[in-house]
C-alpha cells in the first residue's frame, strides 16, 4: 500500500456488508470485525478476495471498540484474518505483537482529549512490535491540531499514522497524508462514520480533492463556528481546480478565535474566509486591515501577505458591483441594512 493512502472504514453487522461495499477510489479497507454480531464466526472468510488490501480490526471495549472478548481472543481473531489474507491487523500498542502474514499497526486512542505528552506517547507506540505506529486523539482546540501535526515533522523509524478525532481535528485527516501520515480513514457515509469528524470517501475525493494535496499545497479554509454545513469547500476547491492553482480549502471550526490564530501560521494556513461568530472578533489578531474592512468594522477574508495577516471585506466589493450591474445609484437615498453585527 502506498504512503498517504485513503482507507475506507467499515463498521458492518455482517460480512456481506463488507463485500458489498463500494471500494472505488480507495487504497484499502478497514474491516471493523468488532462490529459484527460475533467476530469469531468469520474464520473462513478470505479477505484477499477483496480488490484492495484489508486492515482487520477487532478492538475490545476497554480499548475503544465493541468486542466483548479478551485481548487474547482479539489477537486470535486477527491472526486468523491474517492467515486468510488480511494484509494488516490493528492492535492496541499495549498488546501489539508480530502476527504471521500481516503487518501490525500498533495503535493508541484517546477519546477524551489530546494528552500533553504526545511525543512520549508516540515514542512508546513506535517502539511496539509492529510495522506501523498509529495515534488518534480527540481534538478540542487548534493547539491540539498543531501538536498532532508536529509529530509528522519528526523522523520516525517506521511509518506513522496521525489522526485528530472530532470536527476541529478534521484538518489532520485531510492534510496529514501530504505531511507524512501513512494513511487516513474515511467513512462510506456521514451516518456510518466510525469516529467523530471522519469525512466520507466522497468528500475526500470530490470535495477536498485529496489526491491533489501535496507538500507544497497551500492550506486555506472557512473559519467559524459552526461550519459543518458550509458548501464553501466544494465551491472553492472546484474553482481552484479550474484555475490550476495548488490550494486546498477545508473547514476551520474554531470555538476560540485566539486559539486558532495562535496556531494557524504554524499549521501552514495561508488564508481563510471568516463567518459567524468571528467576523468582528478576528480583527484584533490581524496585522493590517484593508480600507473596506476598516470602514465597515468587520472582516470576511484574511490572507497571509509577506508574513502579515491582512483582513478584507469582500462583501463590500460584491455589493458595489451588484449595484453597478443593476444601475442603482445609492447617492442621496436612504438605505436600510438588516442584520446583526458584522
Amino acid at each position: 500500500m502506498r504512503a498517504g493512502a485513503l482507507c475506507l472504514t467499515l463498521t458492518p453487522s455482517s460480512v456481506e456488508e463488507i463485500f458489498a461495499a463500494d471500494l472505488s477510489g480507495v487504497d484499502a479497507v478497514e474491516a471493523r470485525l468488532d462490529y459484527l454480531k460475533d467476530p469469531r464466526d468469520v474464520s473462513s472468510v478470505r479477505w484477499d478476495a477483496l480488490p484492495v488490501p484489508v486492515i482487520a480490526t477487532c478492538r475490545g471495549r476497554d480499548r475503544g471498540g465493541s468486542f466483548d472478548g479478551s485481548a487474547e481472543e482479539e489477537i486470535a481473531i486477527l491472526a486468523n484474518a491474517a492467515r486468510n489474507g488480511a494484509a494488516y491487523v490493528d492492535l492496541d500498542y499495549r498488546i501489539a505483537r508480530p502476527v504471521a502474514g500481516a503487518t501490525v499497526i500498533a495503535s493508541y486512542h484517546d477519546f477524551s482529549g489530546t494528552p500533553e505528552s504526545l511525543g512520549t506517547i508516540m515514542e512508546r507506540v513506535a517502539s511496539a512490535e509492529a510495522g506501523v505506529a498509529k495515534i488518534a486523539t480527540q481534538v478540542t482546540s487548534w493547539t491540539d491540531n498543531s501538536r498532532l501535526l508536529d509529530l509528522l515533522r519528526r523522523d520516525w523509524k517506521k511509518p506513522v499514522i496521525v489522526l485528530g478525532m472530532g470536527d476541529i481535528g478534521q484538518v489532520t485527516r485531510i492534510a496529514g497524508p501530504a505531511r507524512g501520515s501513512f494513511l487516513t480513514f474515511a467513512a462510506p457515509s456521514v451516518a456510518r462514520a466510525a469516529a467523530p469528524g471522519q469525512p466520507t470517501v466522497d468528500e475526500m475525493l470530490h470535495v477536498y480533492r485529496f489526491r491533489r494535496i501535496g507538500a507544497s499545497t497551500k492550506l486555506l479554509g472557512i473559519l467559524g463556528m459552526p461550519v459543518g454545513h458550509s458548501q464553501s469547500p466544494l465551491i472553492h476547491n472546484r474553482a481552484f481546480e479550474v484555475a490550476g492553482v495548488d490550494f486546498a480549502y477545508v473547514k476551520f471550526p474554531a470555538p476560540e478565535i485566539g486559539d486558532f490564530m495562535e496556531n494557524a501560521r504554524g499549521i501552514g494556513i495561508h488564508g481563510f474566509s471568516v463567518t459567524i461568530p468571528h467576523k468582528v472578533a478576528v480583527t484584533p489578531f490581524l496585522d493590517r486591515l484593508e480600507p473596506a474592512a476598516s470602514k465597515v468594522g468587520a472582516v470576511n477574508t484574511v490572507t497571509l501577505r509577506d508574513g502579515l495577516w491582512v483582513g478584507d471585506n469582500t462583501d463590500v466589493h460584491g455589493v458595489r458591483a451588484a449595484l453597478r450591474t443593476v444601475g442603482f445609484d445609492p447617492a442621496g437615498k436612504a438605505i436600510v441594512i438588516l442584520g446583526r453585527g458584522g
